[in-house]
């Protein structure tokens, strides 16, 4: 409780799911305390965390929740919140309540998910399905389970609150992570991770390089210097999707960490992109984000199919 030192970007990372009844996340204001949280499989857990702060706190206050919208001060949707930052990962069971198990043991979850997406764009890889209310989406991973970890539940979020209070939360849900316990020193760590972000009925072409901004700057600030590390230019352009049915709007960025802790085996330099297209009712958002100076980096080719399988729902 009493830990003052500088936080790193793995600290101020966070895990978070949602419970079943309250789509609403209450969070404590303030707190210093590190932000490595979790709660498995949708069921609700009183868990602290090192360095102070309890489970599912957030540094802005006020609310937060999956839908994307903000209640008072902080949110999930990064259009509209304000909040803190980090890269890393915390690994979890799957340990379910009634209304978060999402298929019967006689149904095979990939043929499901097929069914309601379409086959993986890419055949051997896994399907990844985004939330039915506001991601509407799937996308597909490699069938490399050594290195690639899907979310247990759609509903899993995985992001950053910002510590700088002009900075605004970034959250995704149905988060995929890269190369989890890669870092001997810290097996809560990865390489990377993949996953949505409610932008609700935004403008791809406005939202997307808007996102990737505020991704980077949550991991560029230094809390001690109150400075930003270096960062690109945005490159925003028009691509394709769906295995080249559905147009979409990408934006790039590479950004230096604000505040290296080799501890955690991060890096110096890190990529974040976001993917967005509209239909069914919304826009759809998918974020990759990876840690370039990673002897096993996120493959470019995987990114590059990733991206293309992403596809709305039927």
């Amino acid at each position: 409780m009493g830990d003052q030192q500088p936080h790193s970007p793995q600290d101020r990372y966070y895990e978070r799911y949602l419970q079943d009844t309250d789509p609403t996340v209450r969070a404590s204001g303030g707190g210093g305390g590190r932000r490595n949280a979790l709660i498995a499989g949708g069921v609700a857990a009183s868990v602290l965390l090192g360095g102070g702060g309890v489970l599912l706190a957030t540094r802005g206050g006020g609310t937060v929740n999956d839908a994307g919208a903000a209640t008072t001060t902080s949110a999930a949707d990064p259009s509209t919140s304000t909040g803190s930052q980090g890269p890393s990962s915390t690994t979890t069971s799957s340990s379910t309540s009634s209304s978060s198990s999402s298929s019967s043991s006689s149904v095979d979850p990939q043929a499901a998910r097929a069914a309601a997406y379409g086959p993986a764009v890419k055949p051997g890889w896994r399907i990844v399905e985004g939330k039915k209310d506001t991601s509407k989406a799937a996308y597909d991973i490699p069938a490399d389970e050594k290195k690639w970890s899907p979310p247990s539940d759609p509903r899993d979020l995985l992001g950053w609150t910002a510590e700088n209070k002009e900075d605004k939360d970034v959250i995704t849900s149905a988060p995929t992570t890269y190369l989890d316990g890669h870092c001997a020193t810290y097996k809560q760590g990865n390489a990377g991770f993949v996953g949505f972000v409610n932008v609700g009925p935004r403008d791809p072409s406005e939202v997307a390089p808007d996102v990737v901004e505020r991704t980077s700057k949550l991991i560029r600030y230094n809390k001690t210097t109150k400075q930003y590390a270096k960062a690109s230019s945005i490159r925003t352009r028009q691509i394709t999707v769906n295995g080249g049915k559905t147009p979409a709007i990408e934006s790039l960025m590479t950004f230096e960490n604000g505040d290296v802790d080799a501890k955690k085996c991060e890096g110096k330099n890190y990529e974040a992109r976001t993917i967005a297209f509209s239909g069914n009712g919304v826009s759809t958002m998918l974020l990759i984000y990876r840690n370039m100076d990673h002897a096993e980096k996120m493959p470019d080719q995987d990114v590059l199919d990733i991206i293309n399988s992403l596809r709305p729902m039927k």
